[in-house]
């Protein structure tokens, strides 16, 4: 198991900045654990692990700003930001939006285990291990045009799922 986790935190930690690997795969490592604790295994902990390391990481680069009313005082004026804005700048919301979306990340991984293993491994081989349809291709066989059809296919299913609601 500390081999798989090993592997899911690198995952996480290799999809942002090369000067944050080692921070965000400790981060990895922790939210793996806490998942795990709480009684998650095998791709739930990582989909767990990597939304998080995900909100983790947009705060501490503060690709979007603290919530309103968030933390102490002394906190949000140390934040406090006098610099204009300039032309062109990535303007966000908050991170409410993320966790409302939550209950919805909840649901995919419900409908993410309504597939059979083969596909859940295909989906995991596309989203967490960054596969390119050429690269399915020469792993597994068949023409690439197959393996984006087969993609689009269960992006399908799984939209079908998601809309049961």
């Amino acid at each position: 198991m500390t081999d798989e986790l090993n592997d899911y935190a690198h995952h996480i930690a290799r999809n942002y900045n090369t000067e944050d690997y080692e921070d965000l795969f400790q981060q990895a490592w922790v939210y793996l654990l806490e998942a795990q604790a709480s009684g998650l295994d095998g791709l739930d902990c990582f989909w767990e692990a990597r939304f998080r390391c995900n909100l983790w990481a947009n705060y501490q680069n503060r690709i979007v700003p603290l919530p309103m009313r968030s933390g102490s005082k002394e906190l949000a004026e140390a934040q406090e930001v006098s610099n204009d804005i300039q032309e062109g700048a990535f303007i966000t919301g908050d991170h409410a939006e993320a966790y409302e979306n939550y209950s919805e990340v909840l649901h995919m991984r419900k409908n993410l285990r309504k597939l059979n293993n083969f596909d859940r491994s295909i989906i995991y081989e596309i989203y967490a291990n960054g596969l390119t349809s050429r690269q399915m291709s020469e792993k597994y066989g068949s023409s690439y045009v197959t393996w984006q059809k087969y993609h689009k296919k269960l992006l399908n299913t799984l939209r079908g799922y998601q809309e049961e609601k």
